[in-house]
């Protein structure tokens, strides 16, 4: 498959022809030679592939995924907001 077969507003498990990690994608926009997309773990990250550049789909994933998906890393985010606020400061 190529980039240019992935369309906007899913997400995939992907796994690029020089990469050995599985990643997960979805498509920001496309222009006339290339894609944007932007790649979420570790770290969301935006980067531009060739159309024509090839790509393993390993799944593409449901709209129920998002959701899920997102929960768990909201979580994780009040999760460290919290044990911040209980540190005390040095000043105490």
């Amino acid at each position: 498959m190529l980039y240019s077969d992935l369309q906007p507003d899913v997400f995939y498990l992907v796994k690029s022809d020089n990469e050995e990690l599985i990643e997960l994608v979805s498509v920001l926009m496309q222009t006339n030679t290339s894609v944007l997309l932007r790649s979420y773990l570790p770290e969301p990250e935006d980067f531009f592939v060739l159309k024509t550049d090839s790509i393993e789909i390993i799944e593409e994933l449901n709209e129920t995924f998002e959701d899920e998906f997102f929960a768990i890393y909201e979580d994780e985010e009040d999760e460290e907001i919290f044990e911040e606020e209980d540190v005390p400061s040095e000043k105490e």
